[in-house]
């Protein structure tokens, strides 16, 4: 199963190779005027704009949006495609991955962006090995990650190498984040690649961060997205682009307000008030319509050898890039 490793709390499975899109395509406007978007969200700290939204940004744009809560790809791209969802949130290296297997999934705008500055990069390689002082001294290391293959070790690699270390020479292993921190303090793995909440809860527990792996190797790639059927994309892009602009503006108030974004994710996630305000938030896409990250994100898939085939770029973008 795939996992989100950007974003806590939700694993992701983007795998539906296969699956047809049989539902309906057209999108629903009612008696109120509204354009209705069925709208699949983490319960996760990714989905504040999306949720932060709701309070006048969709309003300001004649979208009305049914949001409801998915667990996994496995739970989203069937709903994806039999209509009972129109968009929803996933992950851009999954997404590649499907898009591979044939999944008729369209990339139809950009959740999070991965930060520039490593003071807000909300992931980390952390470690308990006091020699282990910088990405050359993971050569010969251990490290976990929460997927093999998958965006973290993608991510983990690319900072080793852009700061000077030798990522064929690690080894990494698969641990789901909650397990990361006391495999990394029992000496079980030398380092892991965590994100939040377990980064600040680890660094707490006395791991010391080797580095900021966002920041250093895909600053400004999108790390969350979102996706829709084909079908319904290509049937829809004026609802679309009436969701996006809202989520864009929502975003850019998001990023501007961190106090109001964690007052809003106290509203739909499980994380405690304490730890709510020790995290640090993802960076919530400006531009949201703007999707021609993932093709910088192919690139590195390709250079790292992340996937065993090629997805049709064009049809996954919407034939816009």
């Amino acid at each position: 199963m795939r996992r989100w490793w950007g974003v806590p709390l939700i694993v992701v499975a983007l795998t539906g190779a296969g699956c047809s899109s049989t539902g309906p395509a057209q999108v629903s406007t009612t008696s109120d005027g509204l354009v209705h978007i069925k709208v699949g969200v983490s319960p996760s700290t990714a989905s504040i704009a999306v949720y932060l939204g709701r309070e006048k940004y969709f309003a300001d744009q004649g979208v009305a949006v049914d949001l409801s809560v998915i667990q996994s790809g496995a739970d989203a791209v069937p709903r994806l495609l039999n209509g009972s969802l129109d968009i929803a949130l996933g992950d851009a290296v999954g997404t590649l991955q499907s898009a591979a297997n044939n999944v008729p999934l369209r990339v139809v705008g950009t959740v999070t962006v991965s930060p520039d500055d490593p003071a807000k990069d909300y992931s980390g390689i952390v470690t308990a090995d006091a020699s282990i002082k910088d990405v050359a001294g993971l050569s010969g290391r251990t490290v976990a990650v929460n997927q093999l293959n998958g965006g973290a070790q993608l991510t983990a690699k690319s900072a080793i190498d852009a700061r000077g270390g030798d990522s064929s020479k690690v080894k990494f292993v698969e641990l789901p984040f909650p397990q990361m921190a006391a495999a990394v303090e029992a000496k079980r793995v030398d380092a892991a690649m965590v994100v939040e909440p377990f980064l600040s809860a680890g660094t707490k527990e006395g791991l010391t961060t080797v580095i900021a792996p966002q920041a250093y190797s895909v600053a400004g790639f999108p790390s969350t997205i979102f996706i829709s059927a084909a079908k319904y994309a290509d049937a829809n892009g004026d609802a679309i682009g009436k969701f996006m602009t809202a989520v864009s503006a929502a975003g850019k108030a998001a990023n501007a307000d961190p106090a109001k974004s964690r007052t809003v994710a106290a509203t739909f996630t499980d994380l405690p008030a304490a730890t709510l305000q020790g995290i640090k938030l993802p960076i919530y896409a400006e531009n949201a319509a703007d999707t021609a990250g993932m093709t910088k994100m192919l690139a590195l898939a390709n250079k790292y050898g992340v996937l065993t085939k090629q997805p049709d770029m064009n049809a996954l973008l919407g034939g816009t890039k």
